[in-house]
């Protein structure tokens, strides 16, 4: 059975993750010194790139990283256009998502979250006013409620013994788009979290255009430590093209004239690495890809595009 480790499709699995050494050595500094700083003193991470840069995938990484530690909660919010209109529709996706992508690497807690605390949590939330189908009038901003229901996790998280609770949101630029305030809100929130002493480190994705909002750029973009993803060198190419091989046992061979010859295409841009990898392990059914299978395969390749 072939095993293809590359898919331009779908973000890198973490355990295919290359390159980046960088933000994954800063990433890894903050999250210790988030863990341990009393009292708390979160320090943001914002990922930036074109697209197919792997911002996503960067993301994931962060997550398998944390998760090696029994101290960090992580969870994973998608942020989507539809949701992002007003603060209050931004909060439930929020909330949502937490729910629903939450993991830490204590089996016995993770099971304990899943059956009694999480949805017990969500139950509350809805109470508080966090709930699409509202009966009463509400009493409270959307703000303070969001905050509320984040301050009532965190309660829960502590008393089992968590010292972190890492949010990541992909694509944050939809917010930023539709609901500009909404950034502004966020710096707010989770400023004054903190200094109630919730212990919450964001993780944020999007273009480089996600901190040149007008009158909100400044003090949202001084609440986080910026990377902005590069396209690969050569050498990062090669170990794009060669270590998911390696690791996956996918058992091709793969010759230092393609990998020269897929930079010079690509020029570095990740996307299009494994978009060309992907067919080329497709199409390919010897022991070893060449530059002269790639020419021959060429025009099939581009036409995928």
């Amino acid at each position: 059975m072939k095993i293809n480790p590359f898919s331009a499709k779908h973000p890198v699995s973490p355990a295919y993750f290359v390159n980046r050494t960088e933000i994954l050595s800063a990433f890894k500094r903050d999250l210790e010194f988030s863990i341990t700083a009393v009292p708390p003193k979160p320090e943001n991470i914002a990922v930036t790139g074109k697209w197919g840069y792997g911002k996503t995938s960067v993301l994931k990484k962060f997550e398998e990283i944390a998760l090696q530690d029994e101290r960090v909660f992580t969870a994973f919010i998608e942020v989507i256009p539809t949701f992002c209109s007003n603060f209050h529709t931004f909060s439930i996706r929020v909330r949502d998502e937490i729910e629903r992508s939450f993991k830490v690497s204590n089996k016995s807690l993770l099971i304990k979250l899943k059956t009694e605390l999480m949805p017990s949590w969500r139950i509350k939330t809805i109470e508080l006013g966090l709930g699409e189908l509202e009966k009463v009038e509400r009493t409270k901003s959307p703000v303070t409620t969001f905050e509320d229901s984040l301050l009532d996790l965190w309660a829960v998280l502590k008393q089992n013994n968590i010292k972190i609770m890492l949010l990541m949101f992909d694509d944050l630029q939809y917010l930023a788009a539709l609901y500009p305030q909404g950034l502004y809100d966020l710096r707010g929130i989770f400023q004054k979290l903190a200094m109630d002493d919730c212990n919450i480190m964001l993780a944020i994705s999007g273009p480089e255009t996600l901190f040149q909002i007008n009158d909100f750029a400044e003090p949202f973009a001084r609440f986080f430590n910026k990377y902005h993803l590069q396209g690969f060198d050569y050498n990062e190419t090669q170990n794009a093209i060669l270590k998911p091989i390696k690791h996956a046992n996918a058992g091709i061979a793969i010759d230092e004239n393609l990998i020269k010859k897929i930079y010079d295409i690509t020029e570095g841009h990740p996307y299009f690495i494994h978009f060309i990898m992907h067919y080329l392990v497709e199409y390919n059914s010897a022991d070893t890809i060449g530059l002269k299978f790639f020419n021959s395969s060429y025009e099939k390749i581009m036409a995928q595009i």
